[in-house]
């Protein structure tokens, strides 16, 4: 799911580049659909990444991070754009996207438990 979302979002924000103001204003919604589901797919990762003891530390931590970034993001975007322009600030976001979706492939359990409940 994270990587579905991931580039997703990431190719929807670069498939926005060439279009014109007026279609950009019925496509972004569906861009915003998209990114608000990546969030939710990752909250949902918070238990099978933390023991149950660190849980409540493990979504504090989540959120901490989640807040920050959200605060920081759009700030460092502007500071991006002023410098080199939008269409290279929209296509850096929509590579960051897509790059956060690769970098998601490391949440799986690299050799997972065999299932003790099949019958041998």
């Amino acid at each position: 799911m994270i990587v579905g979302t991931e580039v997703l979002t990431g190719a929807l924000i670069l498939a926005l580049l060439p279009l014109p103001s007026a279609a950009i204003f019925f496509a972004i919604p569906l861009v915003g659909l998209v990114l608000n589901g990546t969030p939710s797919v990752l909250y949902g990762t918070v238990p099978e990444l933390v023991a149950p003891q660190g849980r409540s530390r493990g979504y504090a931590l989540y959120y901490t991070v989640v807040m920050a970034t959200g605060a920081a993001a759009p700030v460092l975007a502007g500071l991006l754009s002023d410098a080199t322009g939008l269409f290279l600030t929209m296509t850096a976001i929509g590579v960051m996207a897509m790059t956060a979706a690769f970098l998601s492939l490391f949440l799986r359990e690299p050799n997972p438990a065999p299932p003790h409940d099949l019958p041998q």
